[in-house]
């Protein structure tokens, strides 16, 4: 996406699970792709379930676990930039600060509350 794909092509092999729900965990990462970056994301399984994303995560279209066929779908293109693409790495960083700076108002409130007693 950084060097301009305006559409994502994802493969993915979940044979070794079964039937387990790994395939459809791995929709839902694929949608979730789609939101991230806001494109259109094909998400192509060897044993299925297959799907085709627009870049809002709506389903284009879709095929069943296990069976030997093939997906057409429209997709929009798009080569802009979302937040998450363009400032995402802020988010983590920003996330620990705050998760941290609450740890700490916690120690000191205990401290306070320790020393009442």
């Amino acid at each position: 996406v950084d060097q301009g794909a305006r559409v994502i092509i994802a493969q993915t092999n979940n044979a070794d699970f079964g039937r387990s729900d790994e395939s459809l965990q791995q929709l839902a990462i694929a949608r979730l792709r789609a939101i991230e970056t806001g494109r259109s994301v094909v998400n192509i399984s060897t044993v299925g379930p297959s799907a085709i994303f627009g870049p809002k995560g709506e389903i284009l279209a879709t095929s069943g676990a296990y069976v030997e066929t093939f997906l057409v779908a429209n997709v929009p293109l798009s080569s802009a930039k979302t937040l998450t693409m363009s400032g995402g790495w802020v988010f983590d960083p920003a996330c620990a600060v705050v998760g941290a700076l609450l740890a700490l108002m916690l120690i000191i409130e205990n401290r306070r509350r320790s020393t009442k007693l």
